[in-house]
């Protein structure tokens, strides 16, 4: 089913999630890309200082965040909660300058 276009002035927003704990290496079909509705491309309201907008080319997935994939709790990072989403690091493209 093809999603319609976000209105103007916004970009549909996609996101990464983590479906449920893992018990050893992760694969592509543990995590999710769940739809997050359109988002304005506008500075947020109460910013600070020169905003930039960035727009997220490749996400990374990398060894450490094995751990956070499990239900363990005796570590000085929590894990990732299944459903949300899941903190990474990550290549953009040159932001645009809106402030």
């Amino acid at each position: 089913m093809e999603q319609a276009s976000p209105p103007a002035g916004s970009a549909r927003n996609r996101k990464v999630v983590l479906r449920d704990y893992i018990s050893r290496a992760p694969r592509e079909d543990d995590m999710a890309l769940v739809d997050g509705g359109a988002v304005p491309l506008r500075v947020p309201e109460g910013a600070a200082g020169p905003a930039v907008l960035v727009k997220n080319l490749y996400l990374s997935c990398d060894p450490y965040m094995r751990g956070r994939m499990r239900d363990f709790h005796g570590s000085y990072i929590p894990p990732f909660k299944p459903g949300s989403v899941s903190e990474s690091g990550g290549f953009h493209s040159s932001g645009v300058r809106c402030r």
